[in-house]
């Protein structure tokens, strides 16, 4: 009987790893920087990622703010201890706002790099369900990092075409 409890346990345990992805940067780092240091590379990042989003902020346009809230989900998530699959959901908005703005930019270039950042997403989303060695590098953390950026590099392309007008 007490085996059975233990083999009953392990079994959800393997399935609740199974749902957990390390879309954390901290697990993202280890295989790169070593178990040893990534949590002082994660600390580091994190409020250097932080500041980059309120320096932008400070700077952008009203109509941008959707934008900023859009960038500070995608670090909520990737400064989470631990993230499940259901959590990415909080990416919709980010995901929305970068629709919005591929089918209403005013230059190509911008539309162009949302719609690559979107595509590079939804297949790096695929990939990482799909291969369990993609989700132990951690290729939706590295691929939210790039979301991250190109939401706050949209901003300030905005901020600077408002301000060439």
């Amino acid at each position: 009987r007490h085996q059975s409890v233990l083999v009953e346990r392990a079994d959800e345990g393997t399935a609740a790893a199974q749902r957990i992805i390390p879309t954390q940067f901290v697990g993202s780092l280890r295989p790169t920087a070593g178990a040893r240091h990534a949590r002082e590379i994660a600390a580091t990042a994190a409020v250097a990622l932080l500041v980059i989003i309120g320096l932008v902020g400070w700077r952008s346009q009203s109509q941008s703010e959707s934008l900023i809230v859009s960038a500070v989900l995608v670090w909520m998530i990737l400064m989470a201890p631990l993230s499940e699959f259901h959590y990415l959901l909080v990416l919709l908005l980010p995901m929305m706002a970068m629709v919005f703005v591929a089918t209403h930019a005013l230059d190509g270039a911008t539309r162009w790099l949302v719609r690559a950042t979107l595509a590079v997403f939804a297949v790096a989303g695929l990939l990482t369900m799909a291969f369990v060695p993609l989700q132990q590098i951690g290729l939706l953390c590295w691929a939210m990092i790039g979301l991250w950026g190109v939401l706050l590099t949209v901003v300030v392309r905005q901020a600077r075409m408002s301000g060439a007008e």
